[in-house]
């Protein structure tokens, strides 16, 4: 038989070409891959709101709520309010900056224009997409759907609500669904958290008519929950409630106290909550309490009844490590150090008030509660003016700006007008305000979780220092 041998070679060199074509394939798949598996996030852009401090303060939610370990990301800015900031990352993880939150996955570059109004902030880049679409959700504190049609609420039936309430739930599934370039957690997280949203509406609307409508009696919504309890279940039982990743949705924290009440879990023929979920629950509660009254006599019996039964749980390593933090405002340790600064721009120390008894007010010109205690805490320093062992420090946290504009509206100071940035209260772990502190004449702490001024107690509290 004769062979062309030239045919052969040619043959060969055709199918070793045509192998080496799917090699090249291959390898550029794996690179490009690679490239998108990238574990470097970066994010820049520029603050668009007044802003008078050289850091932007990000926190990870991921990390604040699943793993009840709060994280803070440090981004410096320049003097034209602008950032640019990367860090790795393994996971994708949601993030807040004030009222705006983030979606970070490896290998996001965003550019963010950041504004205090959510309505006003956007988002290009590679990972666009997923924190385009949480602008659109309601602030977690804003009440869920209910937000959207609180001027309405009076007047609506409850079959009206539930109308209003399906057709968001609908419209915000669709839009969901109609998003490209998002993972496939990042979908069924959404998709969990609308569920939870939807289901705090009818409960919070049902329990807490006082909120929206300003009265607990007679309310047209009082039996919302109770009218619409087999469709909540049935919506619950769609989803897998006990997966722990829920956790880091701030709405599914309100769910958990429905899916914690073991009467309704067993009315409804659910599964149990998780063990880990019962336990995640017990140990926010005494992290809560920790947040709200620092190491307080009430603080520790809460801690000892409960730390036997917690101390296997895998979240329970958060309590023991703030704990050791919360050591430095314990009762009798010395107060740190904090620089504030005056109307007339100049720098004073907490220090430069050592022999006299300092109380201080922390505030913010936002802060409704805050506002309703000034009055009390402000009456208190004209009763005490005449009394040089002890000084009324009343402390903003909002820009020098914003809180100079409001302090020249005042007609009358009867307290000692301060401003202070946030980042300088690190070592008092302000999570909330107001707080009052009262501090001794030798600058050690007497409470920096005193009561409200409003109690009554307050005033007896550094009355037995003066």
């Amino acid at each position: 038989m004769f062979v062309n041998k030239g045919s052969v070679r040619a043959f060969l060199k055709e199918k070793y070409f045509k192998q080496l074509l799917v090699v090249f394939a291959i390898f550029s798949l794996v690179s490009c891959s690679n490239k998108r598996k990238s574990n470097k996030v970066t994010i820049y852009g520029k603050v668009d709101f007044e802003y008078s401090q050289d850091t932007l303060y990000i926190e990870n939610y991921t990390q604040e709520y699943k793993h009840l370990n709060p994280m803070i990301l440090k981004v410096p800015l320049n003097e034209n309010k602008e950032f640019n900031f990367s860090f790795t990352k393994n996971d994708a993880e949601y993030y807040r900056i004030y009222r705006n939150f983030l979606y970070l996955s490896p290998g996001d570059s965003i550019y963010i224009e950041l504004s205090n109004d959510r309505s006003k902030t956007s988002f290009n880049g590679v990972g666009k997409e997923a924190n385009n679409y949480l602008l659109t959700l309601p602030y977690p504190k804003g009440g869920s759907f209910v937000g959207d049609i609180k001027d309405e609420l009076e007047e609506l039936s409850e079959e009206k609500f539930v109308e209003k309430m399906d057709k968001f739930l609908n419209e915000r599934e669709a839009n969901l669904k109609s998003l490209e370039n998002v993972d496939d957690n990042f979908i069924a997280l959404e998709r969990r958290r609308l569920v939870f949203e939807y289901i705090n509406s009818l409960v919070k609307s049902s329990r807490y008519p006082f909120k929206w409508l300003g009265k607990e009696e007679g309310s047209k919504l009082s039996h919302l929950e109770e009218n619409n309890v087999n469709k909540i279940v049935d919506l619950l039982k769609s989803i897998d409630f006990n997966n722990e990743d829920n956790l880091q949705l701030e709405v599914f924290q309100n769910t958990l106290e429905l899916l914690n009440d073991t009467q309704f879990m067993e009315k409804h023929s659910f599964s149990n909550l998780s063990s880990n979920l019962k336990e995640y629950l017990k140990v926010k509660s005494l992290l809560d309490l920790l947040y709200e009254e620092g190491i307080s006599k009430n603080f520790y019996k809460t801690y000892d009844e409960e730390k036997e039964s917690l101390k296997a749980s895998k979240y329970f390593s958060s309590v023991v490590n703030l704990l050791d933090e919360y050591k430095i405002v314990e009762r009798g340790s010395p107060a740190s150090e904090i620089e504030f600064t005056t109307l007339a721009n100049e720098k004073v120390k907490l220090s430069e008030f050592k022999g006299k008894v300092v109380l201080l007010d922390l505030w913010a010109t936002w802060c409704v509660p805050c506002l309703q205690e000034k009055p009390f805490y402000e009456k208190l320093a004209e009763k005490y003016k005449n009394n040089t062992s002890v000084v009324f420090l009343s402390v903003s946290i909002d820009s020098e700006n914003i809180w100079k504009n409001y302090i020249k509206k005042k007609e009358k100071y009867t307290c000692e007008e301060l401003q202070v940035d946030r980042e300088r209260l690190e070592k008092y772990f302000v999570a909330s305000i107001p707080r009052f502190f009262v501090i001794d004449k030798d600058q050690n702490i007497v409470d920096v979780y005193a009561p409200l001024p409003s109690s009554g107690e307050f005033e007896e509290l550094f009355q037995k220092y003066l």
